[in-house]
């Protein structure tokens, strides 16, 4: 609970939600649990929002020589993390219909052929307040084994998030983690938030200075008054500022629609400020309610705008 809503995480708290999320990454692949630590405090990213994940292969050739399951594993990002970076570097929308199913005249346009082996998906963007615009292209072979098919997953869903990608990087060139690659985050499942250790885990430290990094070290609770603390304006009952307001604005709540569902649903009185008044009045119970609310309402943001 103490992580959930957080986008400003110390290295030491991304440490503790890796290493208790996918601790058989640790040992196996220390310089991708590396990298992907390093990615977090780099964009404000958290793993339990579903915004990065560490994801295993089953590397078949491997565990039938070493006769035990061998996993390759990968850095992945959910495409409302994708989403979150665009929109704090301004406002974008869906235009032309997008993202939908490219026309055979497209695929005759832009690639010069028509291939009917893969399933094509185009998303057109447009930032309002510049102007510009960004086109993404997206393919599937149609053959492919959709992963999340059980829970709804489809082709043409996993078409759409590789064109939004290219597109959103498009939007804004350098500001995507490159060669990382992006899935949609409903269908993959993490440990629930309980799970989190309010003590220390085996870690890895980065970056390592006298260690390498494949060395364990055990993680400490520092001493009292030697807490990493965020600054006091940048956390409300425990909620990072930056990030409700992010949420707030991509679903579309204004101040007094959000004190309004605090009033009705968490019984807080809703009167005066917002986040200097009104948020600061919820305990944890409450401000983990609101903070699963508002963020799972984020997560069911259509595709098209």
């Amino acid at each position: 609970m103490k992580y959930q809503g957080r986008i400003k995480l110390s290295e030491a708290e991304v440490n503790d939600i890796i290493a208790t999320i996918w601790p058989r990454a640790i040992k196996e692949a220390p310089d991708v649990v590396k990298r992907a630590i390093l990615i977090c405090l780099q964009y404000r990213l958290n793993p339990l929002m579903k915004q990065l994940h560490l994801i295993p292969f089953k590397n078949k050739e491997e565990s039938k020589k070493q006769g035990r399951t061998v996993y390759d594993w990968a850095v992945a990002r959910g495409i409302q993390a994708d989403r979150l970076l665009a929109r704090r570097q301004g406002p974008f929308s869906y235009i032309n219909n997008t993202p939908r199913k490219m026309t055979d005249d497209e695929q005759n346009e832009i690639f010069g052929k028509i291939d009917k082996a893969n399933f094509h998906a185009i998303v057109k963007l447009r930032d309002p307040s510049t102007g510009a615009e960004s086109t993404g292209y997206g393919h599937v072979a149609n053959d492919a084994e959709i992963y999340g098919k059980e829970k709804g997953n489809t082709l043409a869903n996993m078409a759409f998030i590789h064109a939004e990608r290219q597109a959103l990087d498009r939007l804004h060139p350098g500001d995507m983690p490159d060669d990382i690659m992006v899935v949609d985050e409903r269908f993959i499942n993490i440990p629930k938030v309980a799970q989190i250790p309010t003590t220390g885990a085996k870690v890895i430290d980065v970056p390592p200075e006298k260690k390498t990094t494949t060395q364990i070290s055990e993680e400490k609770e520092p001493p009292p008054g030697e807490e990493n603390h965020e600054p006091e304006d940048s956390l409300i009952a425990g909620m990072d500022k930056g990030w409700v307001q992010e949420t707030l604005k991509a679903i579309h709540w204004s101040d007094e629609t959000t004190k309004s569902w605090i009033s009705s649903n968490l019984k807080v009185e809703a009167t005066g400020d917002l986040y200097k008044d009104v948020l600061p009045r919820l305990n944890k119970e409450q401000a983990q309610r609101f903070t699963n609310e508002i963020q799972t309402k984020a997560s069911q943001l259509p595709l098209i705008s």
